[in-house]
This record gives C-alpha cells, sequence and structure tokens, in this order.
C-alpha cells in the first residue's frame, strides 16, 4: 500500500487496544457467520483477516474459545460512556429482542486520501463493533461517504475531472486502505448523491413543521426552533459572540442571510461556482449540505410520515 504502511505502527500506537484488536483474525460467535458473508458480499474488496507477523496459532484457538463462550441467549452486558449524561451507563438496544444493535458511523469525505487521523477514528469504530459482535449483539453497520462538499467541487476544477471519477477514485482508495488494516466492512456505504430525492423530502418536512426556512434559494435549520440544541456539547450560547473565530468578524455573505448567525444550511442554491454538481428538484436548484444524509440515515422514517 502506499505511504501508509509506513504508518501502521504509528496508527497501533495512536488506536491501542483498537489496533491491536482489529487486526485479531475474524472469528465470530455461531450465528453470527450467514450475516458476516452477508455484509462482505458487498465488500469492494477482500476483506482478508489476518494475524500479525508470529502471532502462534494457540493464540487463534484461544481467540475462538473466547468468542464462542459470548454466543449465550442472552448478550453480556455491559457499560459504555454517555456523552449527554457525562457518565458511564448500561448499554440497552432499543431494538425489542435487545439483540439487534444499529451502528451509524461518518466516513470521509472522498476527495482526497484518507489520513492518519481518520483512520484512528475508523479503527475506533471497528472496535466497537467487535466488541459488541463479541458481547452476542447483532451489529447492523452503516458509514456514509460524502460525495458532495465544496472541497470535491475544488479539486474537480483543480484536476479537470468530473463529480462521479473524482469520488469514486477516492472511494476506492479508501475502501483499499480499510481493507489493508483488517477493518470489518459495514453492511452499507450510502452517498449523499444517492439519497437526493430523500434529503428533498426531509427538508419540505422540516419547513413544514416550523423547524427550516428558505432564504435566497438555500435552506437553514432553525437552531430557535429545537429546544435544547446544543446540549450534547453543553454549549454557552449566552457567553458566545458572532465573529469571534479564527480572524474575528463575519466575512461569509451567507450568515447575513439567516434568521441567526447559530443556523446551518441543509441546502444551498446554486452558484456558478459549483459548476456541474447540481440538482433541480421541488424545493429548487442546489446542493443537499451532509447534515441531511446523516439524519436520512439516522431517523426512523414511517410509512405515510
Amino acid at each position: 500500500m502506499r505511504a501508509l504502511s509506513a504508518l501502521l505502527p504509528l496508527l497501533a500506537l495512536l488506536a491501542g487496544p483498537a489496533a491491536a484488536f482489529s487486526r485479531a483474525p475474524l472469528l465470530l460467535p455461531p450465528g453470527h457467520a450467514a450475516q458476516s458473508r452477508t455484509h462482505l458480499a458487498n465488500w469492494p474488496l477482500a476483506a482478508v483477516s489476518r494475524l500479525p507477523c508470529g502471532c502462534a496459532g494457540r493464540d487463534v484457538r484461544a481467540g475462538r474459545r473466547r468468542l464462542e463462550m459470548s454466543a449465550a441467549a442472552t448478550p453480556r452486558a455491559f457499560n459504555l460512556y454517555n456523552t449527554l449524561a457525562r457518565d458511564k451507563q448500561p448499554f440497552k438496544p432499543m431494538a425489542a429482542d435487545g439483540k439487534a444493535v444499529k451502528m451509524y458511523t461518518c466516513g470521509p469525505t472522498v476527495y482526497d486520501f484518507a489520513h492518519i487521523g481518520n483512520f484512528r477514528a475508523f479503527l475506533t469504530y471497528d472496535l466497537l463493533k467487535r466488541w459488541l459482535t463479541y458481547c452476542g449483539y447483532d451489529v447492523d453497520h452503516v458509514c456514509n461517504l460524502t460525495d458532495i462538499d465544496d472541497k470535491i467541487i475544488q479539486r474537480m476544477k483543480r484536476d479537470n475531472i468530473g463529480l462521479k471519477e473524482l469520488t469514486d477514485k477516492y472511494a476506492a482508495f479508501f475502501f483499499e486502505d480499510l481493507n489493508s488494516l483488517n477493518i470489518v466492512p459495514a453492511r452499507h456505504y450510502p452517498r449523499a448523491t444517492e439519497n437526493v430525492d430523500v434529503i428533498v423530502e426531509m427538508i419540505e418536512g422540516l419547513v413544514s413543521k416550523g423547524n427550516a426556512y428558505e432564504k435566497d434559494g438555500s435552506y437553514y435549520f432553525d437552531v430557535g426552533s429545537f429546544e435544547g440544541y446544543g446540549k450534547l456539547a453543553r454549549l454557552d450560547f449566552d457567553n458566545m459572540q458572532d465573529g469571534a473565530g479564527e480572524g474575528g468578524g463575519i466575512t461569509d455573505p451567507e450568515a447575513f442571510s439567516k434568521k441567526n448567525s447559530r443556523d446551518f444550511a441543509l441546502w444551498k442554491a446554486y452558484k456558478e461556482d459549483d459548476a456541474t454538481v447540481v440538482w433541480d428538484t421541488r424545493i429548487g436548484r442546489g446542493m443537499p449540505v451532509i447534515v441531511l444524509l446523516v439524519l436520512v440515515l439516522l431517523l426512523p422514517r414511517p410509512a405515510g410520515d
């Protein structure tokens, strides 16, 4: 592999147990094999499980025995840190059977090679998924690929290349690197470009409920309409000042068109600088912002809603 090969030892040090566990053989408890094969069938490159050099066979057998012991009727209980409560709490799946776990993780923006900091995060996701599986949970993992972004548009112009050609190129490199790190693939890697219709539908729903508004062809989420916004990060809005970031002052013209400087974009109206990255939809001509893809993936959408 490219320069990332030289970084593998450093990645192991940064990720600690995550890297060590991700390099362990993919040994699943009985009953998980079929699901694993289904997931791997969607993997664009072969996910080859392998051991570090010098790993003895007895370690493999011991690992298999430990995983087989975990395949109990009731999954193993453990605690996870709850960011909202700022405390460790028992992990309780939302599924009625107490075993099914839906896992969403944020993937890369595919306009360049993923870097060492990105893979530190992906190794952490892999460790959590392997631990959940080890404990007897059925994990359904989805990881998005951001293929609509201002950085992508700038790279298209620089390299004189189309959107799909550029994003497919770096998505392939990303999958290759995941495979080299022996990271268990997600079941699905949805792209923003594949979900524009659903994103438009969600924006229309937010507008109808008073949570979003249109300004000059762009759509914004109205932070003031959502009670408790910023609670997770414990943001103190009373002591925040507009333009207090790096450089000072407000230089983005978009900031002047919003109701509130904290409101964030859901849909950006088309500009000439956007080149060919544009969709003609019911809400106008433009492109979605990635936060909407995350919502589309995370939120249930009952029929008729």
